[in-house]
């Protein structure tokens, strides 16, 4: 879940692997979407997905949480090619990132209402 407060947006929980976010912490926490990431979260610095991440997002979106890559990076070649391993079906690339004109619009890709 993300707070906004003026121009910032401050996490409510921070994790040190994506993988810790599990199904039943999603349930427990009402969280129904989450804004991915690539670098150093999903892929590691040869590119390649991290151990673990292909399962671990196949359980996320079965347990009926969605999904959205959010990303820095304008190599739209690196984004999409994560996306399509994952299955992940939106993508926002260039996000220019801590500014929260990209979560705002990843939030509205994965068409939840403001909070």
């Amino acid at each position: 879940m993300l707070k906004e407060e003026k121009m910032n947006i401050y996490p409510d929980f921070y994790l040190d692997s994506v993988l810790k976010i599990t199904p039943e912490f999603c349930k427990k926490n009402n969280i129904r979407g989450l804004i991915l990431d690539i670098d150093n979260t999903l892929i590691d610095i040869d590119k390649k997905l991290l151990e673990g991440v292909l399962e671990w997002h196949r359980n996320i979106i079965t347990s009926g949480v969605e999904t959205i890559i959010l990303s820095n990076s304008n190599k739209l070649e690196k984004v999409s090619k994560v996306a399509k391993d994952l299955g992940i079906k939106e993508y926002i690339t260039f996000a220019k990132k801590p500014s929260k004109k990209g979560f705002v619009k990843a939030k509205e890709k994965l068409r939840f209402k403001r909070r």
